[in-house]
């Protein structure tokens, strides 16, 4: 692990240039990588944001969502294997929360693999908590999926919790 990403890391919407780099941090994260035809069909849809994380120009992480029914569901966040435990998570995470409240969403879900303590880690810190459990979910092992959930995020109190989460990483830079 490396030290806290600092002020040379942009988020900016997630391109088909990006793909290349995608397809190298998503084989290297999920044992069933979306194809290079899922991700294009995917940048094209209005109802998801897709967010890349970028220092000196190159891709360390990505994340995305679909936003339906005034909730966001987070369906995937990665960095870089070698740049996992830096904040790139967190930031990517900030930015698709501030782009669904943007959008007009008040909720936030998303299911994290049971055995993935450090992802759970990461969505409590953002208020998420465990609402059920989706058996099997995970191919092609089955394992089973935590389904997390924040309510309100749109309220006053959440946004004070994403100005106290920003500030942190600004202050570990």
């Amino acid at each position: 692990m490396g030290s806290p990403v600092s002020g040379s890391l942009e988020i900016e919407p997630l391109r088909t240039r990006h793909l290349r780099s995608v397809a190298t941090i998503d084989a290297a994260s999920y044992p069933q990588p979306w194809s290079r035809e899922l991700w294009r069909s995917e940048l094209r849809r209005a109802d998801r944001i897709y967010l890349a994380a970028l220092e000196r120009h190159d891709l360390v992480g990505y994340a995305g969502g679909l936003i339906a029914l005034g909730d966001v569901h987070i369906m995937t966040i990665a960095a870089h294997p070698e740049r996992r435990g830096e904040g790139i998570a967190t930031r990517l995470l900030l930015a698709l929360l501030d782009e669904a409240i943007e959008a007009g969403c008040t909720a936030a879900t998303l299911e994290v693999r049971e055995s993935n303590v450090v992802a759970q880690s990461l969505y409590s810190r953002f208020g998420m908590t465990a609402a059920g459990v989706r058996p099997g979910y995970y191919e092609p092992d089955g394992e089973d999926a935590m389904v997390m959930w924040v309510h309100a995020i749109d309220g006053a109190e959440y946004r004070s919790l994403l100005g106290t989460i920003s500030q942190q990483l600004e202050d570990a830079a």
